[in-house]
């Protein structure tokens, strides 16, 4: 065999996925064990945030979690349009693998310490999927005008998260700051060319998005645990703290399983952005509950510091008010979207309700986290009121 011949083979260009929208596709293997970067980033910003509740550690969990997240759906994009799973594929996979775990390791040490690490890794993230859009558009000439907008949007925000590296606060965050809406806003200069693009599996997507959910459901789970074995001799407190936390943990994935996945016609353009972006506070909101969780398990005292209700109340709030744009978003019938909308509203009056309880100051960790197992459990409960309510009005 020559060497050209095994090049070929092995090297094969990326090819613009033809799935239509209706063809059910699975993530692959590669992408699940991609994923296990991100679940150790998601443990340790969400331990590094339950050992230091306070406004300046919330504010360096919101710091980091973002890029991470960008980092994550910046790839999962990519493979929604280009994964053909040949061994050129799987070799890139394995290098964006390393600027991850290198986040993973900046954030273990801290957002002085990691700083530079952190905005070097990102910035190798960056230029890696600068690559990919880059050498996809070359090879696909329909998508050559998506790939290259993409690209060079990357490239922008990488010479952003370098230049951090090599200047102090507050102008460091500034440049992180810039990077992220440069991530934010390119996807939305491409709108046009990808609506003449082939359309591609909505249920690969969407299963994307619940893979990730899943993995940071499980930190609050993993929170209700830790927060028990830390305790010598549990109390009754603690005991009904961690049922409740289960509770929370379990109503949410309950919410957002039973609507939010499901496969929609608008999954194009304007609203699979919106559909996208909307999960990013939704998981960091999810993220913080699982954290404040941890602490209410693990709290002794019948007064929670300021910050642990907040943190937990906020993360509530934040993560049902995404969650009520995602359902607006997935709207599909006249039916289906009447639905949506009580379902929605009823998220966004819900989250107004978990800020209302601390605001009046609910400091008993049983009573604030039995108002937020209340708050999260009634969405499931409600969302199938409505949807058999709209089914007899059909009939």
């Amino acid at each position: 065999m020559s060497l050209k011949l095994l090049w070929n083979t092995w090297w094969r260009k990326p090819t613009l996925r033809d799935d239509g929208s209706d063809v059910s596709r699975k993530a692959s293997w590669l992408e699940l064990f991609y994923d296990l970067v991100f679940v150790v980033i998601i443990a340790e910003l969400s331990h590094k945030l339950a050992h230091d509740v306070s406004w300046e550690g919330i504010g360096a969990f919101v710091v980091f979690f973002v890029p991470a997240i960008f980092m994550w759906l910046g790839s999962t994009i990519y493979n929604d349009r280009f994964d053909n799973d040949n061994a050129s594929h799987r070799t890139l996979t394995f290098l964006k693998m390393l600027p991850a775990a290198g986040l993973a390791l900046s954030v273990h040490m801290g957002i002085v310490e990691g700083a530079m690490g952190f905005a070097f890794s990102y910035a190798a993230a960056r230029v890696l999927l600068a690559f990919l859009w880059a050498r996809a558009g070359y090879h696909n000439e329909p998508a050559r005008q998506m790939g290259y907008r993409l690209a060079m949007g990357s490239m922008l925000s990488a010479s952003a998260w370098i230049l951090s590296a090599f200047v102090d606060p507050p102008l460091r965050y500034a440049l992180w700051g810039l990077g992220v809406v440069i991530d934010v806003s390119t996807p939305f200069l491409t709108f046009k060319v990808q609506d003449r693009l082939p359309n591609v599996s909505t249920s690969h997507i969407l299963e994307r998005y619940g893979l990730f959910t899943i993995i940071v459901l499980g930190e609050s789970v993993v929170g209700v645990v830790s927060g028990v074995a830390v305790n010598d001799h549990p109390t009754m407190q603690t005991w009904i703290v961690a049922l409740l936390g289960m509770m929370i943990a379990f109503g949410f994935w309950w919410s957002y399983f039973d609507n939010s996945t499901s496969e929609s016609p608008r999954l194009t353009g304007l609203w699979s952005i919106l559909r996208a972006y909307m999960h990013l506070p939704m998981i960091i909101g999810l993220a913080a509950t699982g954290a404040a969780v941890l602490e209410l398990v693990s709290h002794q005292e019948s007064v929670l510091p300021n910050p642990v209700m907040w943190l937990l109340a906020g993360g509530v709030a934040l993560a049902l008010g995404a969650m009520g744009v995602i359902e607006k978003a997935a709207s599909q019938t006249a039916e289906d979207a009447r639905v949506r909308r009580r379902i929605a509203v009823l998220r966004w009056v819900s989250a107004v309700v978990a800020i209302v309880v601390a605001v009046v100051q609910v400091t008993d960790p049983m009573y604030l986290a039995g108002w937020m197992a209340v708050i999260v459990f009634v969405q499931p409960l409600f969302s199938a009121l409505f949807k058999e309510r709209e089914l007899v009005v059909s009939r």
